[in-house]
């Protein structure tokens, strides 16, 4: 789940599919996330703050909080270190969604042992994640790298595409292949 609030990004998601839910971490109050928190009250999505001491089931499957931890203190902006990042499982299938984390973070949650079948690669495939830490706690058969075709940040680096063929970790990417759906066989 990314903490970049941007004016259209999730309060347009919360108006446009009017979810239930919305699951944030910590992050510091701005005018974008007041607008995201009034948009979902307005269409009745339950707000849940989360942090590391969650864990919890849900539509069938298991989700572990591996970030942030609950005394986060984030800076006055909000910054990719903010990045909610769960583990989720379901069945004999798991994921790991690690928003934007970068290095730091991300070696908090390696210290978690989050092993599993799909690592969405965090920050678009910037170089400050996916880092060698990462890679051998989480061992992902599989990655996903969300970045739109010829963006200017040159995402994803060519240092993090080596990084996931060291460890054969197969990926695919939405600036080369449009948007991905990975099912799960149960």
């Amino acid at each position: 789940m990314p903490t970049m609030i941007t004016s259209a990004g999730l309060p347009r998601t919360v108006q446009n599919f009017r979810p239930k839910e919305l699951w944030v971490g910590i992050n510091p109050e701005s005018p974008a996330l007041i607008h995201l928190f009034e948009m979902a009250r307005a269409a009745h999505t339950e707000i849940f703050q989360l942090t590391s001491d969650d864990e919890f089931n849900w539509a069938g499957a298991h989700v572990r909080v591996l970030s942030p931890p609950p005394d986060w203190q984030p800076k006055p902006t909000a910054k990719n270190d903010d990045s909610l990042a769960l583990l989720m499982a379901y069945g004999q299938t798991s994921a790991l969604l690690t928003g934007d984390l970068e290095k730091k973070m991300e070696r908090q949650v390696a210290m978690e042992s989050p092993q599993a079948d799909l690592l969405k690669v965090a920050h678009h495939g910037s170089n400050t994640s996916t880092t060698p830490e990462l890679l051998a706690a989480v061992q992902p058969h599989f990655a996903v790298i969300s970045s739109g075709a010829h963006n200017t940040f040159g995402h994803p680096r060519l240092e993090v595409l080596e990084r996931l063929a060291t460890a054969r970790v197969k990926t695919y990417r939405t600036d080369k292949l449009g948007s991905d759906q990975i099912s799960s066989g149960r």
